[in-house]
């Protein structure tokens, strides 16, 4: 029988210790470390592999519930093995899970004040770990664990536990276990270790302040060791041994072809490579007695360029190092690229940077012989997980340095033995393994304990190999009894955590990561350690509980969930109630009527109005001035003609003589307040004085009144009344007096002036007209200001807008068909905001992109714009689609990809560089990428709407039903989705999939099948779906859509979970501006509608990257008018 098993070598090189993990809280404005009070450290040695547990007692000194936050680095290779909450009093296990789902649970069971924990990892093998709640003036117990592989030094294996506390623990607990015969040294100057057992040391200490690290050092076994587990119905083999006294370094053969690749991106523009030329140089010096060696060089950015064959004959390569000291470093490093178009050579040589912002792929080399990676600085260099198999890692110094110079020289001229294949119980594994400096380990699953002899087959360079054969007699198994299989679980996380090592160097599937995580709990990029309190939560949001013992109860509570889910969708015609919800707020806003033609007007008419009708009533024709009061009255007829009219825009010219009446009218209103109101010969002064009076009535006298004389007329104020808001309403306008203040001076009244008491602020007095208002009274009414306030009609009193869309309306009202919208859209994308850049050189290139015929000539442009400098990266986005525009697209790639080679959000984010790339319209190539963040998160929906997106660009020839078909299956796809973000994306999506339904209004019942067209309709895509985004438009009327206001004529923002969406269903011609806003940086992707979900729909994609700013960047423009040839 052949058996398939997987083998995984151990790197034994120098690690980064971890560090005692610090709990942190928020406290006034700051954060302040949590005191630990108790600290149980269990530490489990095998050969040269530890196990570390932590149990945690943090305590909350303060008088508030916090959420606490605690960092804890690891070494290089390791991993969180397990965590556990202290939940009711226990101390409960953590379950790995898909990273986003277990954020969402997190953040849902945190606001019900309830308690969750959140293990996830960051860069530099850090893993982050949130809590909550932690009780005022309480505790919170957690527990963490994690394997690694000790450091060797002299012979000896060595540990670090790091004690340090910011202050004094209460009780401090240490055991350590290890092998028989192998005690430890323990070096700590603060605490004494007392044995237990042969194999167990214990130290005690309470109300200690631990300052120093604990280091222990293990005897190391020099002989080869093989170790066999078993745990969990799985036997794990572990082998340690050293190489034998053969393998050693040999000379390398003759090298007659060297495949060099020089890393030409953006980012080694500023590098100095004199240590990389030195190299270079001194090797070239040695192959000279060889006879000629023949050179292949490219460059490598985002993809590997062919750059000339060179002969070095007796040491001189001037030729060539002419044309790399002249390197153009331009683009991003594309690792990738290496397994493409790769000459065949008995040697190749790769100069490179190590630049974190590329978004952590590992360098896929051909596996060719003799591949070396080389690259500078200090502090820089390639960790395991980087490499791939078969790849040897030299670093250089910045500076030439003989004793560095000549260390990588030896390794160029001499090979190194490699593992080729290890053969055990008859079979064969074929594995490219890293070399190692003095014994070698390896880890990994067999189908049953060894019984016959392991056998390793070395390699060298030259093609010479030697087999090393490891007795099965030394064979041990650490599977029986106790403490025994503790061991065995440790050898179990050991493999667990390489495998996965493995997984994430070879660029495997996410959704294997994430198997492979979920099935031995350990936290990767894609996977999450949650606890969570109750059982009903671990229901609610498909997260199995830890215990074995309640997995059954737990599936059949589960299916019961998904019944009961499904009921509640059936009840909303198949959707589920958060949606139904979501996509109701779309249809109520849609349904409502919007006068916005004249809304300042609109006001006036309505004020005006209010005041001739008190007019009428309160007094006789001949009260009044007839000349003053009949200019408002022609006025007001005259408005409300002109709004009832509004429906006859239809075309530019009228819409500019609309705008020119409104603003005659407009001028006209504002001159009222200074009308002069004659009282004629013999005429009686007609005077209302309401409110807040005893007496209120008209008053018909002969002589003259003044405000104050009209108090006192009336009988004085009530006693709710004050002297400080007396108001005057005069022509259709209104002024509120402060008849205490002692800069008043006494009003004369005019014939029909109307006289109002008004209430204190707080209240309301319905006798008011004409809603007057003023602030807050002042302490000291004498020294306040004579005029209290100016009353208007203002827009909140009258919003103008009718729910059902009746004729109930005055203003523009009634049936939404027959109004006239714009018929003609011009988009524009505005110019990148790059304030120390001079746009005219933009300019210029792209007219000298039209003269040039070549990619070469294209590139000599691009180099003259670059000039060896970096530019904005708003510079490297519009370059790039000019050369996109001239027919450039492999170079329009290069130009956009500088956008990866510096610390921004296009580096990290996958899907920035996707929404990049459709900017110059590679949506060919964004559509892989898509497809991998689909796969890897396949519940956040905004993948899934920018994979239909993108495949609408590939396939533009698919007829619309096909799209609403796509539409319609993401919507029904994920009926359990019950979230309000997720609801409202969906929601977005039945806005898509009707417009291509095209299906009018049906009456009188709308329903989940209606085309929301529009005039005017944008939708902002970030690249982070968790971004703290704005967005507002500014409309013709000088009026602002955002997120807390809607406009005038009918613009909202619908929030989307980060999805910003602005539709206007009725536009006013004139121009609309889109500004954006982010607290970090973003790319975001813009889809410009007009005519949404009409039969001459456009629209318009563009995509803007953003930088972190509280201030406003207008990124887009749409100009809205009347086309003449449809009037």
């Amino acid at each position: 029988m052949k058996f398939i098993f997987t083998l995984i070598l151990l790197g034994l090189t120098p690690l980064l210790q971890a560090a005692l993990p610090t709990m942190w809280v928020k406290d006034k404005g700051g954060r302040v470390p949590l005191k630990i009070d108790h600290i149980h450290a269990e530490v489990r040695v095998v050969q040269d592999l530890a196990e570390t547990t932590l149990t945690l007692r943090f305590r909350n000194e303060t008088k508030r519930m916090q959420e606490g936050e605690f960092v804890l680095p690891l070494p290089e290779g390791a991993t969180v093995s397990g965590y556990a909450l202290e939940i009711n009093g226990e101390l409960r296990n953590g379950v790995a899970v898909e990273k986003l789902q277990a954020r969402h649970a997190y953040e849902s069971i945190k606001r019900q004040m309830i308690d969750p924990g959140l293990v996830e990892r960051e860069a530099n093998n850090t893993y982050r770990t949130k809590v909550f709640p932690i009780p005022a003036e309480g505790t919170k117990r957690v527990r963490i664990s994690y394997t690694e592989t000790l450091r060797e030094h002299d012979k000896q294996l060595l540990y670090t536990l790091p004690t340090q506390t910011p202050g004094a623990v209460d009780t401090f607990i240490c055991d350590v276990h290890f092998e028989q015969s192998k005690t430890p040294q323990i070096d700590t100057p603060s605490l004494e270790f007392e044995t237990i057992s042969d194999t167990h040391l214990q130290a005690k200490a309470e109300h200690i302040t631990l300052k120093d690290p604990i280091k222990i050092q293990c005897p190391q076994d020099q002989s080869s060791v093989v170790i066999t587990g078993e745990y969990d119905d799985q036997t794990y083999l572990y082998l340690r041994y050293k190489p034998m006294d053969d393998i050693r370094d040999m000379p390398r053969k003759a090298v007659q072809h060297i495949h060099l690749i020089w890393d030409a991106s953006d980012s080694r523009r500023t590098q100095n490579h004199q240590a990389e030329l030195a190299l270079l140089d001194a090797y070239f010096q040695k192959l000279a007695e060889q006879g000629p060696v023949k050179v292949s060089l490219q460059f490598l950015r985002n993809r590997l360029i062919d750059a000339g064959s060179f002969t070095i004959q007796d040491g001189q390569w001037k030729t060539l190092r002419d044309t790399l000291e002249k390197t153009f470093y331009d683009g991003s490093t594309h690792r990738n690229a290496f397994a493409e178009h790769q000459p065949a050579a008995e040697l190749t040589m790769v100069f490179t940077d190590v630049n974190r912002s590329k978004q952590a792929l590992p360098l896929q080399v051909k596996v060719q012989p003799n591949t070396f990676i080389f690259h500078c600085g200090q502090g820089h260099t390639f960790s395991s997980s980087e490499l791939s198999e078969g790849v040897t890692n030299i670093q250089l110094e910045e500076k030439p340095h003989r004793g560095n110079i000549n260390k990588a020289l030896h390794q160029l001229t001499h090979t190194a033995f490699k593992i080729e294949s290890i053969e055990l119980e008859g079979s064969q594994l074929i594995a490219c393994l890293r070399s190692m400096q003095q014994s070698q380990a390896l880890v990994g699953t067999i189908p049953g304990k060894p019984t016959k002899q392991i056998k390793i087959i070395w390699k060298n360079g030259n093609g010479q190999t030697i087999e090393q054969p490891l007795s099965t007699t030394v064979v041990r198994d650490i599977s029986q009894g106790d403490v025994t299989l503790q061991n065995a679980h440790m050898l179990e996380r050991l493999f667990a955590q390489e495998r996965l090592n493995q997984l994430e160097r070879t660029l495997s599937r996410p959704v294997d990561i994430i198997k492979h995580c979920r099935r031995y709990g350990l936290v990767s990029d894609h996977t999450s350690l949650i606890v969570l309190e109750r059982f009903e939560d671990y229901v609610r949001y498909n997260i199995p509980p830890p215990e074995p013992a309640l997995r059954k109860k737990w599936e059949t509570q589960r299916q019961q969930f998904e019944q009961q889910k499904t009921k509640t969708t059936s009840q909303t015609d198949g959707l589920p109630t958060r949606l139904h919800r979501a996509w109701q707020l779309h249809l109520q806003w849609h349904l409502r009527t919007f006068p916005w033609r004249s809304k300042v007007l609109q006001n006036h008419l309505r004020q005006s109005s209010l005041w001739l009708d008190a007019c009428k009533s309160l007094f006789q024709p001949e009260d009044l001035d007839s000349h003053s009061h009949g200019i408002i009255e022609t006025w007001h007829q005259q408005t409300f003609r002109f709004i009832r009219n509004a429906h006859q825009i239809r075309d530019n010219a009228s819409h500019q003589q609309w705008k020119r009446q409104q603003d005659q009218l407009i001028r006209e209103w504002a001159k009222f307040p200074t009308l002069e109101v004659k009282r004629k010969p013999g005429q009686a002064l007609a005077v209302s004085i309401r409110g807040l009076v005893q007496h209120p009535d008209t008053y018909r006298l002969s002589g003259k009144l003044t405000l104050k004389q009209a108090i006192t007329r009336a009988g004085g104020l009530h006693p709710a009344g004050n002297l400080q808001y007396i108001s005057l309403y005069r022509n259709a306008h209104a002024t509120t007096y402060n008849l205490l203040s002692q800069h008043y001076q006494d009003i004369p009244l005019q014939p029909g002036d109307m006289v109002v008491a008004s209430p204190i602020p707080w209240e309301h007095y319905s006798d008011d007209p004409f809603g007057a208002f003023s602030p807050q009274p002042a302490r000291d009414p004498s020294r306040a200001p004579a005029i209290s306030h100016t009353p208007k009609v203002s827009g909140d009193d009258f919003d103008g807008s009718s729910d059902d869309g009746s004729s109930d309306d005055p203003f523009g009202g009634g049936d939404h068909r027959k109004k006239y919208s714009p018929t003609k859209g011009d988009i524009r994308i505005l110019p990148p905001l790059a304030p120390a850049f001079d746009k005219k050189r933009l300019l210029a290139f792209e007219r000298a992109l039209k003269q040039k015929t070549n990619e070469q000539q294209a590139y000599d442009s691009w180099k003259k714009l670059k000039q060896k400098h970096a530019l904005p990266a708003p510079i490297y986005l519009e370059a790039a689609r000019i050369l996109a525009r001239n027919q450039h697209q492999e170079l329009a790639i290069q130009v956009l990809s500088n956008l990866r080679e510096h610390p921004n959000e296009a580096a990290e984010n996958p899907r920035a560089w996707a929404y990049l790339l459709g900017a110059i319209g590679r949506f060919d190539l964004a559509l892989p990428i898509l497809r991998q963040l689909q796969q890897s998160h396949p519940d956040t929906i905004q993948n899934q709407l920018d994979l239909i997106r993108y495949r609408q660009k590939v396939q533009p020839d698919r007829p619309a039903a096909f799209w609403a078909k796509q539409y319609h299956e993401l919507v029904t796809s994920l009926p359990a989705s019950n979230r309000t973000s997720d609801a409202k994306v969906l929601a977005l999506a039945l806005i898509e999939r009707n417009a291509y339904l095209k299906r009018p209004l049906p009456e009188p019942a709308p329903d989940y099948s209606n085309n929301l067209s529009s005039d005017l309709r944008i939708v902002v895509y970030p690249s982070n779906p968790e971004a703290k985004l704005q967005v507002k438009v500014k409309e013709p009327v000088d009026d602002h859509t955002s997120r807390w206001h809607d406009s005038i004529q009918g613009g909202r923002l619908h929030y989307a979970s980060s999805i910003q969406e602005y539709r206007l269903r009725h536009a006013m011609p004139g121009k609309y501006q889109l500004s954006c806003t982010s607290r970090q940086p973003l790319t975001l992707q813009i889809a410009i509608y007009t005519h949404w979900g009409k039969p001459n729909q456009a629209c318009h994609w563009t995509t803007v990257t953003l930088n972190e700013s509280s201030s406003w960047t207008p990124v887009a423009e749409c100009d809205l008018s009347y086309d003449e040839e449809e009037k």
